[in-house]
């Protein structure tokens, strides 16, 4: 939500589309939820299951760090860019 607001406030500078990490990121959250959800119960080897989805979880957490800090530094270069010519596009 902080990343979505933070496109809107910067709107005004221009667009900031979204990035092939921030949808790589939800692929693995989809992924890790998926694991998390399927009754591992059900299959031998439960507990490597559970840490293959604890894996792909850690790695949509970097990936989510490290697009909200892109998209920040893009949002600052941005309005620094647009705001020194005034806005014009």
């Amino acid at each position: 939500m902080g990343i979505t607001a933070l496109r809107f406030a910067v709107l005004r500078y221009g667009v900031m589309p979204a990035s092939s990490g921030g949808k790589l990121k939800t692929v693995l959250q989809i992924v890790a939820i998926s694991i998390y959800l399927f009754p591992l119960g059900l299959l031998p080897f439960t507990s490597v299951f559970i840490w293959i989805a604890h894996g792909v979880m850690a790695a949509a957490l970097a990936v989510t760090l490290w697009t909200g800090l892109t998209y920040v530094v893009d949002a600052v270069r941005l309005v620094r860019a647009r705001g020194a010519d005034g806005g014009k596009q």
